[in-house]
Order: C-alpha cells, then sequence, then structure tokens
C-alpha cells in the first residue's frame, strides 16, 4: 500500500489495489477563502427570457453543444446555448400517457431525455426536442433517484426493497426487469436530510454511487459498484459505530452532535475531488489532488447562493445567484476572469437568472 504526505503533516492518504483511495480528512485544518485557490474563471450568463426563467438549478447536462437544465421548481426542461442563449423549452406535466406529475431524476442519456415520474411509478422518455417516446414502468416505489447507463437502470434505494432486500443499487433494462442488486447492507440509516445531488449520477470517471451520511463512494467497474473513495474523518465522524438507527430521534441525535461531521457531498474528475462536508451548521470544503494527495481546506465551500454542479474538461461548474456573483469574483484580478458572450458583471447582476461559472484552480504546488 502506498502512501502519501497530506498538506496536514499529521493525515496521510492510502491508496489500495484497484485504485481504492482513503483521504484523511483534518476537519481543524486553517481554511481558506475560494478565491485564494482559484487560478480563473469563465462566466456564462444563462439568457433571461419570460419562457427561460430558473428557479432551481441543481444539475445540468451538455448535450451536441446545448445545456439541458432541468428546473425542479417549475417541472420544465429549458435548453440553452454554449454561450447561455435561449433555445428552447418544455414541459408536460399531469398524468397523461405522455406527461409527468413530478420528476425526481432527471437526465440525458444519449438522444434522449428521461424523467423519473415518481408519483406515477415510471420514466418517461423524450426526444432531446422534446418528442415523447415511451413509457417504462418500474416494479418498485420508495426510489431515491434513477439514471440510466448503457442499456440498464439504477435505482438508488434507502429501505429493504420489498421488505427484505438490502441492497442500495437495484439494475433494471430498459423494460424494467430486475437483472442485478448491488452494494448490499446490514442495517439501514434514515436519511432526512439531503445535498440536492442524485445518489447514482455520472461524472468524470464514470458512474458513481454515494448517500450522504456514507464516507465511502463506490464506482461501476466491470459492471459492478466496487468501493472507489472512502473519506476519513476519524472520530470526528458522526456515524462512526453507529448501525441500526431505529427511530427519528436515533437519527436526530446522531446527526446534532457538536463538532461531528454527519454528512458529506464529493465531487470528483480524474484529478481532483471538491469535498463538501456538514459541521456545527456550516459547510466547509476540502479541495484534493488526487494524484499528490495534497489537499487544502476551504471556508464555506459550498453555499446554496454558489452550488457547485460537476467538474467539466477539469474544471468545477458552480451555479451562482447573479446578485452574488461579485462575491466570488472581488478577490480575483480582472485577468482571471473571462464573460463569456462579451456581458459584463454589471448586466449579470441585473439578470434573475444564475450563472455557470467553470472555475479552474491552481495547481497543487501552489497550495
Amino acid at each position: 500500500m502506498l502512501q502519501f504526505a497530506s498538506c496536514d503533516k499529521s493525515k496521510q492518504v492510502e491508496v489500495g489495489e484497484g485504485g481504492f483511495s482513503t483521504f484523511s480528512i483534518d476537519v481543524t485544518a486553517p481554511k481558506n477563502e475560494l478565491y485564494d485557490l482559484i487560478e480563473s474563471v469563465e462566466v456564462l450568463q444563462l439568457e433571461e427570457t419570460e419562457r427561460s426563467m430558473l428557479g432551481s438549478v441543481l444539475s445540468y447536462d451538455l448535450v451536441d453543444g446545448r445545456f439541458f437544465i432541468f428546473d425542479i421548481n417549475t417541472n420544465a426542461v429549458i435548453q440553452f446555448s454554449k454561450e447561455g442563449k435561449y433555445l428552447a423549452s418544455f414541459s408536460k406535466t399531469g398524468s397523461g400517457p405522455d406527461e409527468f406529475s413530478f420528476a425526481l431524476s432527471y437526465w440525458v442519456d444519449g438522444d434522449s431525455q428521461f424523467m423519473y415520474d415518481s408519483p406515477n411509478g415510471r420514466i418517461q422518455v423524450y426526444s432531446l426536442d422534446g418528442v415523447f417516446k415511451r413509457s417504462i414502468k418500474l416494479p418498485f416505489g420508495t426510489i431515491e433517484s434513477v439514471i440510466s447507463d448503457n442499456g440498464k437502470l439504477y435505482l438508488n434505494f434507502n429501505r429493504p426493497i420489498e421488505g427484505k432486500h438490502k441492497y442500495h443499487v437495484l439494475v433494471l433494462n430498459l423494460q424494467g426487469e430486475v437483472v442485478d442488486m448491488q452494494i448490499p447492507y446490514s442495517y439501514s440509516k434514515r436519511i432526512s436530510t439531503t445535498w440536492g445531488y442524485p445518489e447514482v449520477r455520472r461524472n468524470e470517471v464514470g458512474l458513481i454511487q454515494h448517500m450522504v451520511n456514507n464516507d465511502t463512494v463506490y464506482l461501476q467497474q466491470e459492471g459492478l459498484f466496487k468501493p472507489f473513495v472512502h473519506f476519513d474523518f476519524g472520530s470526528d465522524w458522526a456515524w462512526e459505530g453507529v448501525e441500526k438507527v431505529e427511530s427519528s430521534n436515533d437519527f436526530q441525535r446522531i446527526t446534532t452532535q457538536p463538532d461531528k461531521v454527519s454528512s458529506l457531498s464529493p465531487i470528483s474528475s480524474k484529478d481532483q475531488i471538491y469535498l463538501s462536508y456538514s459541521v456545527n451548521r456550516e459547510s466547509p470544503s476540502v479541495l484534493i489532488d488526487v494524484e499528490s494527495g495534497k489537499m487544502v481546506s476551504i471556508k464555506n465551500g459550498y453555499e446554496t447562493y454558489r452550488r457547485p454542479l460537476k467538474y467539466e474538461s477539469g474544471r468545477l461548474v458552480f451555479k451562482v445567484d447573479s446578485d452574488r456573483l461579485g462575491e466570488l469574483l472581488e478577490g480575483l484580478a480582472p485577468s482571471q476572469v473571462a464573460f463569456i458572450g462579451g456581458t459584463s458583471l454589471e448586466r449579470i447582476e441585473t439578470s434573475e437568472n444564475p450563472s455557470l461559472v467553470r472555475v479552474k484552480f491552481k495547481d497543487s504546488a501552489y497550495w
């Protein structure tokens, strides 16, 4: 087993067989301002029109030069160009054969858009232009999230399937038939908090599974979800030694312990991990260089107005509320900021739509 020294000399990063890594996290490490770690940013304004008003941006897909953004507040999909110009939108709210009541999960796969229509227990499939294709009936309810990949559906569960099968991931074919169950567990831990990210999702590494009160990320390898990254908080982890959680009172007692980390949210690329965690009602983050194992802590690295979404070509993309964009840019020199499409900070601040901000971090040698 190889060992790398992290920025905290008392901690180590361990890399084992199959690429499985353990990163030891020091919650007491000094916290840096986010802008101190930024090399450059690209700011994309999302055009505001009567048809493109965004209430909530939890994620996006970039396909064929188009941004597909599902607004969970309005049940609408809004498309923008790579330059942020409004292109089109569609919403088919209802319980009809080609409609959806509420999309708990939304994603784009190939030439199709998928909606997990939770109230009706089905997945509605549409073309990229919003034309209804077909419906897939799901055999189970109480699903946290769904995604498709390589011709299969992956359903995430936090409670026993049919009251007896203790697996977090159920694998179905595109006809809705069960073909596998993966990630077994012994005890279910109640989850009443969320960071808003799907439990099973894609990133630059591949298809991953992660739940907010689990300190391990699973990566699909050779058709199976296997442990890929473990975050070791030591005695600061609120769930250390916890097995079965039987009541809401138990859950409340565990998650409200002072100075304890009760939930976390990692976003990863091939080279970096941006790990946010919850402690004492604050959400600091840790930027991790995967190859060297170096880490640097960030004060309030996660904010609702400045939400990290995903890595895109080595840059971490944030959704930033336009009226708060100046707070992110105030610590940067003008030469570090590029506005796409000829817009400006002044123009963006007058818009109600958020912006997408691609952040390139400094090389870890400068941390």
